[in-house]
């Protein structure tokens, strides 16, 4: 079954036996992406010969292999020296970077189930901006720490996460949906507060921000939490939203036909 937003969109306005396929295959891809990224990561962790929850970032986990002092494009590490390194081999840096980038491939794909699903506009505006979270996700693989340019990238993705949560949540709750659409919003919102807390007990306030002292105030010891807090709840959102968007679509729970 269509959402409304599609029924608007397709004149003869019945599923073909294609759509349906791809409906079927898009909510898989929303089920596989976050298993595949959350089990990257602790899979990386397990293999990391030194990572520490209160010590290290998950992006360590992916660290270029690359001297700082002698890499322009790279941020010094504000926290001790060789807590970041330690924590990266070659294959975590496989396995973290890889699950990261194949995780945001296979969100992608999920969006067109949650776009025939669709019941209001800001619904499709929320889409577009988990769209806009998982392309984020996915540089944060490409641009690994401590290249200058994963942390504005690390940081939209979070950013953009609880706006597009937000957004989306709202727009289920406009198209009638309102319990999931209120936990949707109040998740995004919660994720936001939690980040706010996180930098201004960096005392991010009583100086001037710029890219390094941003990267002082957010690469402190315990950066991990807050990360996999988000990338969790990213996760917990998506399965379940590929069971209810499965369900809405007329299809079913996931299992054999």
């Amino acid at each position: 079954m269509e959402g409304t937003v599609t029924r608007l969109l397709d004149s003869e306005g019945e599923n073909t036996p294609l759509e349906r396929r791809l409906e079927i295959a898009s909510c898989w891809l929303g089920l596989a992406a976050p298993l595949v990224t959350i089990g990257a990561i602790f899979a990386a962790v397990l293999l990391s010969p030194s990572f520490d929850w209160g010590i290290n970032a998950l992006s360590d986990l992916g660290r270029a292999d690359v001297v700082v002092a002698e890499t322009p494009s790279a941020l010094a590490d504000p926290r001790p020296a060789g807590v970041s390194a330690a924590a990266a081999t070659e294959t975590t840096r496989l396995v973290f970077n890889t699950g990261l980038i194949l995780g945001a491939v296979l969100g992608l794909g999920f969006g067109f189930a949650l776009f025939r699903a669709a019941d209001h506009v800001v619904e499709l505006l929320g889409i577009g901006l988990l769209g806009l979270t998982l392309i984020l996700m996915g540089l944060v693989g490409i641009f690994s720490w401590p290249y200058a340019l994963h942390l504005p990238v690390a940081a939209g993705f979070f950013t953009v996460l609880s706006g597009a949560l937000m957004v989306y949540g709202v727009g289920n709750y406009l198209a009638g949906h309102r319990t999931r659409g209120t936990l949707t919003a109040v998740a995004g919102g919660a994720h936001g507060l939690m980040w706010l807390g996180w930098i201004l007990a960096g005392g991010v306030l009583s100086g001037g921000v710029t890219l390094s002292t941003l990267a002082d105030v957010v690469m402190r010891p315990g950066l991990a939490y807050p990360e996999i807090v988000g990338a969790g709840l990213l996760a917990v959102w998506a399965v379940w939203t590929a069971f209810t968007v499965r369900r809405d679509l007329g299809h079913g729970g996931f299992g054999p036909a």
